[in-house]
């Protein structure tokens, strides 16, 4: 929403919403110090995160949340978190399903919007980038998974021979271009 900011606050592994001059969480608050680091999704001040770092906002102003350490995409809408995309068991993997909660994920870092619906998921571990609609998750660019280790490099090229290692943030460019930078090889990607 216009005026608001949302702030992944990853160590207390909670979601900040700064609003009008006020601070509100969204996630179980710190106790005595102590992030409350976890999963269960439900009302949006009982749910449990754990390191949360990437935000994005849907079409209807709901807010999603790559869930590092969960390894899943959640989303926040109508004061409760509900999970969109990954597995129940919230291990690493790397699976692309039609059905985008029996997909999975290795370490979500960075999600981004396109404005249409669908969303771009950068993955630390998995060093890749994926496509999650409601339609199902599917391999943006990257290698994948080769005898059950995630492959990761560098290399330019088609977006499915290209490597990456060890991605972070991810953004919308100019003309549908999706930025994706990377910690390992210290460069921003563009893919087209």
């Amino acid at each position: 929403a216009f005026g608001t900011i949302y702030v992944a606050d990853t160590d207390n592994c909670v979601v900040r919403l700064i609003s009008g001059g006020s601070v509100s969480t969204m996630g179980m608050a710190p106790v005595s110090g102590s992030p409350q680091c976890g999963f269960k999704d439900g009302n949006a001040a009982m749910a449990k995160f754990n390191k949360p770092t990437g935000l994005a906002l849907g079409k209807a102003g709901e807010v999603f949340v790559a869930d590092a350490e969960n390894n899943r995409i959640r989303v926040i809408r109508c004061g409760t978190v509900d999970t969109f995309a990954g597995t129940g068991n919230g291990d690493c993997g790397y699976i692309n399903n039609a059905d985008p909660q029996l997909s999975s994920f290795c370490v979500p870092e960075g999600i981004v919007s396109d404005g249409a619906g669908a969303f771009y998921v950068s993955e630390f571990y998995n060093s890749m980038v994926r496509k999650v609609t409601q339609g199902g998750v599917s391999l943006l660019a990257g290698v994948g998974w080769i005898k059950k280790i995630p492959q990761s490099g560098f290399r330019d090229g088609l977006a499915n021979q290209a490597l990456f290692n060890e991605l972070g943030g991810i953004s919308m460019g100019p003309g549908g271009a999706v930025l994706v930078a990377e910690r390992k090889n210290h460069v921003i990607r563009q893919i087209i």
